[in-house]
């Protein structure tokens, strides 16, 4: 029994040692909102990054002095394009109908998304509705079959889509890239940021 208990600890060791070593600490400044939004910032950005991080020993936490977020990351650090989108998406969600005269009618918001999740081969946001929205989006939907839809994030077209059928509680939307839609998807679980919020580093 001695034997083996030395055998473990010495694989075991070296391994937790090289996975806590690296720590990393970056910090932004926030403009354009309230104390208040500010902490709620602070709380989203925290949320965000736990979102991605790679392994459960990985960690995140924040610290709030004023109007400065500092983020320390212990195990692990983002890239700078993790870090890029997940601080700078305010993550406002606007999925439309096309009607006649290219005139379009609003389906769906962020604010209607219960969950939501990726999908690999091929890259898709998986999206799951609120009861009442999907209610809504079904009945709305039923004789749809044909028109396009446009799915618009933070004011910008990302896709264009056409109605096969009704849509319902869970929607699949194809996305540009495996890191699109982790990145989308992650925003969506974790909220929006409060409405002209920017972040500049320190």
């Amino acid at each position: 029994m001695f034997k083996f208990i030395v055998v473990i600890c010495a694989l075991v060791m070296p391994f937790s040692e090289s996975m806590f070593a690296q720590e990393m600490t970056q910090a932004w400044e926030v403009h354009g909102t309230s104390p208040a939004d500010t902490a709620k910032v602070a709380s989203i950005i925290e949320a965000r990054f736990k979102e991605i991080k790679p392994h459960f020993y990985n960690s995140v936490s924040t610290t709030l002095t004023k109007n400065i977020v500092t983020v320390r990351f212990s195990g692990w650090q983002p890239t700078s394009k993790q870090t890029d989108i997940l601080l700078h998406t305010v993550g406002k969600l606007r999925i439309t109908l096309e009607l006649r005269f290219r005139e379009q009618e609003l389906l769906l918001t962020e604010n209607d998304i219960e969950d939501a999740g990726f999908l690999r081969n091929p890259p898709q946001l998986a999206l799951r509705l609120k009861d009442a929205a999907s209610k809504r989006i079904t009945a709305r939907t039923q004789n749809a079959t044909g028109q396009t839809i446009d799915v618009i994030w933070d004011g910008r077209l990302v896709n264009r889509l056409r109605i096969a059928e009704p849509l319902k509680k869970d929607i699949s939307l194809t996305a540009l890239s495996e890191d699109e839609a982790q990145l989308m998807s992650v925003v969506l679980q974790t909220g929006a940021l409060p409405n002209g919020v920017t972040l500049t580093p320190r």
